[in-house]
């Protein structure tokens, strides 16, 4: 069978024109800071369509808040060109038509719009999920309903029977698989495609282009191990990277258009 060969094109889904430089390179440029988004994927090949992440739900004001609390200068924008369904009009994409949708990791910037997808397949870490699901006693982690607001949450289980829980090395569909790197969450993946120009990898596991290019571990790392071995993996196997959260995406592929 001749494997599927993806287009790739990233879409900007909401932004922080600051976030502190420390916590995107752990103990690098300290009382320095710089901008940070939040993106999703989209992936087409002849009769396939693949989505990795959904952006933020309609109302943004409690992750925002959230994250304000935490720093007040860590202020999200997600004016309405980035809503997901002007995102994906955009672009010429029906969710409907949607066959595969990934959640990698669960997060308010990846959740916040799965029920606009009413016909894929919804696939979910296993690992990310029990972690979600059932964190190690005592571990510090952002309240569930910022993670997955509730009505998602609920949404989820009413469709649960289009829901697959993903382990290490699984295939979605013929081109597109899934590794695990942890580092930024336990069920931290990379999500590889086939295309015409190599296998692109696009992984939270790497904020930026520096984390990968200059092997600096993440600010907000769960696991400094597990960051360096992403690191090695991913420069034997990715032809293009994509860090998921690098305002520099944009600059390197013109309106996020990786492979046309």
């Amino acid at each position: 069978m001749t494997m599927p060969q993806f287009s790739i094109q990233v879409l900007k889904v909401g932004e922080m024109p600051e976030v502190p430089s420390c916590g995107v390179r752990a103990m690098q440029d300290l009382g320095k800071w710089e901008a940070f988004c939040y993106t999703m994927l989209v992936a087409r090949a002849e009769g396939l369509t693949v989505v990795v992440n959904t952006g933020f739900p309609d109302d943004v004001s409690r992750p925002r808040r959230f994250w304000q609390d935490w720093q007040p200068r860590c202020v999200l924008h997600r004016p309405d060109e980035m809503r997901v369904e002007r995102q994906l009009k955009r672009i010429g994409v029906n969710p409907d038509e949607v066959d595969h949708l990934i959640i990698n990791p669960l997060g308010p910037y990846s959740t916040g719009k799965i029920e606009l997808f009413t016909k894929a397949t919804i696939h979910i870490g296993r690992t990310e999920w029990i972690d979600f699901q059932a964190p190690p006693p005592g571990f510090p982690s952002q309240p569930r309903d910022v993670i997955l607001p509730p009505h998602i949450e609920r949404w989820l289980f009413e469709n649960w029977s289009r829901v697959r829980l993903l382990e290490d090395e699984d295939e979605v569909c013929p081109g597109v698989r899934v590794f695990s790197v942890g580092a930024h969450h336990k069920g931290s993946l990379a999500v590889a495609f086939s295309t015409a120009r190599g296998t692109v990898i696009y992984t939270d596991a790497m904020f930026t282009y520096e984390n990968f290019e200059n092997n600096v571990p993440i600010g907000f790392c769960r696991n400094v191990d597990e960051f360096h071995l992403a690191v090695q993996r991913l420069r034997k196997q990715a032809d293009i990277l994509l860090p998921a959260f690098d305002v520099k995406l944009f600059d390197r592929h013109r309106d996020g258009v990786v492979v046309p």
